[in-house]
């Protein structure tokens, strides 16, 4: 009997070599100790298990449910919400139940929450299964009763194993030469779903027995493989070229790099973190709505979980059709700069106050609510800055008039001897 070649054509390739056993599961021996037990028994309590697409998530989970002996279910939190789970539990009817829930992240927090109560009966066990780090999203009232196991990419010895066996248990080999497969692998970044698929529609599917080329295979696995940014310096240069269209008005390219990094498997919330920042960096008071529109991003991404690609498009579209300035990275290194060449000086007295028990402190401090014109004209810079200028604004979108406030401030102080 062969398992491989009794399975149904229609299940992918993914699944039907999907491992059965801890024993069998490649490159994740840390996270398989912890779960599999001394005996291979698994160690039946609540966690999460997350790490990039590919990396044996699923499997281990199936692995735990099938060696459970427990009454066990699964529901995709991207398709499926708390009613499913309300409807498992009624059919338990009280008996102790294994939940493994995929996409975990996808579920807000109030339906998260919706765990609490059967699992503090100790009803209800469950693994969830997620790309993102839990901590950003998961509630913490569920992740202080869940154990925390991060896989990782495979390693490329680990996506050869997974190669071979899948060329053992189909009877078909990837005719490649030596540098060849190592590119092949390569490509997949560590995701062996991604080279299981690959190595299916290239070779198990084939029509004919028609020899391909290096190139050519390399070309058909190119369509499954670089989907998804699993090392950091490909993640950062991604980002970074967000980053930099945005910065230079391109649309086109803030569109591209956008979607490709969705598309890459980065946590959203990463992308968000760096659309505030690049709000303030690139953009600053020439448009100050930009900060508005980058929060709304990051707040959609906690409502809304994975599927909030438009959302952050139309944030990071915004952000580069605004005017930009770079004033308030300018101001703060200069700011910095002096410091650091003359050191701190004090508040001057006039601000300090009584209040702070400074014997140069003195009363009278004046504030604009006290003119009529809502300008009291008075400077707060220490004697020894007063001539330094820190702040510039541009002429460019807002900071135009943020200039023209400027002018206006300074004239008032011009007049009063200020």
């Amino acid at each position: 009997m062969n398992e491989f070649r009794d399975q149904p054509l229609g299940v992918p390739l993914a699944h039907r070599l999907r491992p059965k056993s801890f024993a069998e599961v490649v490159g994740q021996a840390s996270v398989c100790r912890t779960v599999g037990g001394k005996k291979g028994t698994p160690n039946i309590r609540s966690m999460v298990l997350f790490g990039p697409p590919g990396s044996g998530k699923t499997t281990i989970a199936h692995i735990i449910l099938d060696q459970s002996g427990m009454n066990t279910a699964t529901i995709d939190a991207s398709r499926q919400g708390v009613g499913e789970l309300n409807d498992i539990l009624a059919k338990m009817n009280g008996e102790p139940v294994l939940i493994f829930i995929d996409e975990f992240g996808a579920w807000r927090s109030n339906q998260q929450r919706a765990l609490l109560k059967s699992m503090e009966a100790g009803n209800l066990i469950v693994i969830g299964a997620m790309n993102e780090q839990p901590r950003k999203r998961i509630d913490q009232a569920i992740l202080s009763r869940c154990q925390i196991l991060q896989l990782r990419s495979l390693d490329p010895d680990s996506m050869a194993q997974v190669l071979e066996r899948a060329e053992k248990e189909s009877g078909k080999q990837l005719m490649l030469s030596d540098s060849a497969r190592h590119r092949f692998i390569e490509q997949m970044s560590g995701d062996a779903r991604a080279l299981l698929n690959a190595f299916e529609e290239i070779v198990v599917r084939a029509v004919d027995d028609a020899q391909m080329s290096d190139e050519e295979v390399l070309k058909a696995a190119a369509e499954f493989g670089g989907k998804r940014v699993s090392f950091d310096n490909e993640r950062r240069a991604l980002i970074s070229a967000l980053q930099k269209s945005i910065r230079s008005s391109d649309l086109q390219a803030t569109a591209y790099w956008l979607v490709r990094l969705f598309d890459s498997g980065v946590e959203p919330s990463l992308i968000t973190r760096r659309l505030i920042a690049c709000a303030a960096e690139d953009i600053g008071l020439a448009d100050p709505n930009a900060l508005v529109q980058a929060l709304a991003a990051s707040q959609a991404v906690e409502v809304l979980g994975n599927d909030v690609l438009l959302c952050v498009l139309q944030a990071a579209l915004y952000l580069a059709t605004c005017p930009k300035s770079n004033a308030l990275e300018v101001t703060t290194a200069r700011v910095r700069s002096h410091i650091e060449r003359d050191g701190p000086f004090l508040p001057p007295a006039h601000i300090l106050g009584p209040y702070t028990g400074n014997p140069a402190a003195a009363d009278g401090y004046e504030s604009d609510h006290m003119f009529v014109d809502g300008v009291s004209g008075k400077r707060h810079l220490p004697e020894q800055l007063l001539q330094e200028t820190f702040f510039e604004a541009n002429e460019r979108g807002f900071e135009r008039e943020v200039l023209r406030r400027i002018r206006y401030f300074e004239e008032i102080r011009r007049k009063r001897s200020y």
